[in-house]
């Protein structure tokens, strides 16, 4: 298996609400002093780069609510044998930010955007901050970090009615729509919110034609061009296809835990102490996660015990 991704979560803090991971009682969020610096990240990301690591993917909770992470950006770019950074983001904080991270050494940005109804956003964020998505969205685009992605996971009885919407979304940006299938892990699961994405597929060829293609990344994602339609979709399904066999990641969680599988609970710290463990013995546990990566097969055992949410591990 070519282990060769790196998703770092910077944060487990965000700047909006999120109605598929939000636990109603709220976070338990991390203080500033049990997460990983910045020196630290580069560190680790440096010596992962000597083990085959060449793309990084920056993460959180929301990546852009941490300060200065331009400067992650600059330092993980100066590491060699890195080249690929990108980022997933909300988008509200991204506009203003996005000169600045290309020219720091971002390549590519995903963002996030699970309804285009300005109402439905508010009331899931708790802010009224989709033109600052929007603006984000088409920042990106201005800055050529090609290709735009947009994230949507599907909520059964939230936003599965604006399929049409989101469609000609994607044609009027001439983005990559990417459906997500939601995945009920972590203190907010709720398994009745599922909706196959195959399901999806299913209702939109009807109505389109979709032609395989190829996109740009380093994802699960299988893309299709709709005849007729400027852009990409994209289905991310591993309920209804299994993506384990083409998963060549591993996860670096924000308080320096290393896991070789989302949806596993398995993980293991880079610190004894509290101080970040040395070069040898970091090697050692990238070594054994890549070694240990193998297919679960089955969904039903690990999401019941899945008990960390999408903020805390980086989606």
């Amino acid at each position: 298996m070519n282990v060769n991704y790196l998703r770092i979560s910077i944060t487990d803090r965000c700047n909006l609400r999120c109605f598929y991971c939000m636990p109603e009682d709220g976070l338990d969020l991390k203080n500033h002093s049990d997460i990983m610096d910045y020196e630290e990240i580069y560190k680790v990301t440096k010596i992962a780069s000597q083990l085959g690591i060449t793309k990084v993917r920056i993460t959180g909770g929301e990546p852009l609510a941490r300060l200065n992470s331009e400067e992650l950006i600059e330092m993980i770019n100066s590491i060699e044998g890195i080249d690929e950074i990108t980022m997933t983001t909300n988008g509200v904080l991204f506009a203003e930010k996005a000169k600045t991270l290309k020219e720091k050494g971002l390549n590519r940005i995903n963002i996030s955007l699970d309804t285009l109804d300005r109402n439905q956003y508010k009331k899931i964020t708790g802010k009224d901050r989709l033109n600052n998505v929007l603006d984000s969205i088409d920042k990106a685009k201005e800055l050529d970090l090609n290709p735009v992605k947009v994230n949507t996971v599907l909520i059964k009885g939230h936003n599965e009615d604006q399929l049409e919407d989101f469609i000609s979304f994607m044609d009027e940006k001439d983005i990559v729509l990417r459906f997500i299938e939601y995945m009920p892990i972590g203190n907010g699961k709720n398994n009745d919110n599922h909706i196959s994405l195959k399901e999806i597929k299913n209702k939109l060829e009807n109505k389109y034609t979709l032609k395989a293609v190829d996109v740009k990344g380093n994802g699960p994602a299988r893309y299709f061009k709709i005849e007729g339609f400027k852009g990409k979709l994209g289905f991310i399904s591993p309920f209804t296809h299994n993506i384990c066999d083409d998963c060549n990641r591993l996860r670096l969680t924000s308080d320096g835990k290393l896991r070789s599988c989302l949806l596993k609970e398995d993980e293991t710290s880079l610190y004894s102490n509290n101080e970040l463990l040395n070069e040898k013995k970091i090697k050692e546990i990238f070594l054994k996660s890549i070694k240990s990566k193998s297919p679960h097969y089955g969904y039903d055992n690990i999401l019941k015990n899945n008990k960390k949410s999408m903020h805390s591990i980086g989606g």
